[in-house]
């Protein structure tokens, strides 16, 4: 390599390096909204670039598109996926243009093609923390709301339940009245189970946590529900890892998160089936996982299944809260949550959580 080939490699660095910078400037913002990182983002590209006059830049996400002025896909054209939160979500794309007049080489230098891909990855990132931040808010809000509705609600609906049940007993009801005051005391109870999913909702980040023992805290949960599990002809199979550590958590909440998962699991095989139950230990990360053999979901169901609210039973059968409880409470321990699922095979839902310092350092 010629001096002048290494001199000319490193301003590309150093423009790539400055292009970075400003990403990373523009998304610090205060108060700035994604459309405008956007806005301001595709900007930084052709700067960047060995012929800054003849390079257009173009960002595409989720239908949006966000270009320079005078952006036109040629025969010397370099593009980039976004990958969000693991997923396609658009694109990052430069673009030399044709004015007639012929470039000294014919397609992008190593560096600009690295410098694209990198800016790619890196506004990928921006994106999926915007997008944490703006859901943080909304479960900040909904948080809020869940509190005051459990409050103003549980009054009522306790006086309701309670005249309803009162009426049921009389004597001199006839058949159809008793049938109806039957169905005011089944959507009276399945208000009330929506408010005390709202109130844990709510309170997710509230609770205290202390070292315990994940394989005996599953063991004591399956204990309470194993005649129901026999009941309905599935099979529970238990791997438990026995040298894990201990991990730093709050076993009310660990326990909720067991119970709609294995709760889910056997919703999932009216007819009967295996349910796996395993604790591992790797990288100073505990895993749970919970597998079933049951109907399986969608792509699209998948997707949607930690949406509050959101529920494919019917009515009367579900919140559409328990999921969303579960990745709450696995956030509020800094885990995470993975979903494998196929029609007709079964689901598996695997919790990380990570293994923290001794309860007394904290």
């Amino acid at each position: 390599m010629s001096c002048l080939e290494v001199f000319f490699g490193s301003i590309e660095q150093m423009k790539a390096l400055d292009c970075l910078y400003e990403l990373a400037t523009i998304a610090a913002t205060a108060g700035i909204s994604l459309d405008e990182i956007l806005r301001q983002s595709v900007r930084l590209l052709p700067p960047a670039m060995q012929y800054p006059d003849r390079a257009n830049a173009r960002i595409t996400l989720r239908g949006n598109v966000y270009m320079t002025s005078t952006f036109q896909p040629g025969p010397m054209h370099h593009a980039a996926d976004l990958i969000v939160n693991g997923e396609p979500a658009g694109g990052v794309e430069i673009a030399y243009s044709n004015n007639g007049s012929e470039l000294p080489h014919s397609g992008f230098l190593p560096e600009e093609k690295k410098l694209v891909d990198t800016f790619a990855r890196q506004l990928a990132i921006v994106i999926e923390r915007r997008q944490m931040l703006m859901h943080g808010d909304r479960l900040a809000t909904i948080g809020r709301l869940a509190a005051g509705m459990a409050h103003e609600l549980n009054e009522p609906l306790t006086s309701i339940l309670g005249f309803s049940q009162l009426m049921e007993k009389a004597d001199d009801l006839s058949g159809q009245n008793r049938q109806d005051i039957k169905k005011i005391i089944s959507a009276t109870l399945y208000a009330r189970e929506i408010i005390r999913h709202l109130g844990m909702f709510a309170r997710q980040k509230t609770l205290e946590k202390s070292v315990l023992d994940l394989n005996t805290l599953i063991e004591k949960g399956l204990c309470m529900l194993g005649a129901g599990f026999r009941k309905n002809g599935i099979t529970t199979v238990c791997n438990f890892d026995w040298d894990i550590p201990p991990i730093y958590a709050n076993p009310a909440q660990l326990t909720q998160v067991l119970f709609n998962l294995v709760v889910n699991a056997r919703q999932a095989m009216p007819d009967g089936g295996t349910l796996t139950i395993e604790t591992a230990y790797h990288n100073e990360t505990m895993s749970l996982l919970v597998d079933d053999t049951g109907i399986g979901m969608t792509e699209e169901i998948k997707k949607r299944i930690f949406e509050p609210f959101f529920t494919i039973r019917g009515a009367h059968e579900g919140t559409g809260l328990g999921l969303a409880i579960v990745r709450e409470i696995i956030m509020s321990h800094n885990g995470s949550i993975e979903v494998a699922s196929q029609i007709g095979r079964g689901t598996r839902f695997k919790v990380n959580i990570p293994v923290t310092a001794p309860l007394e350092s904290q």
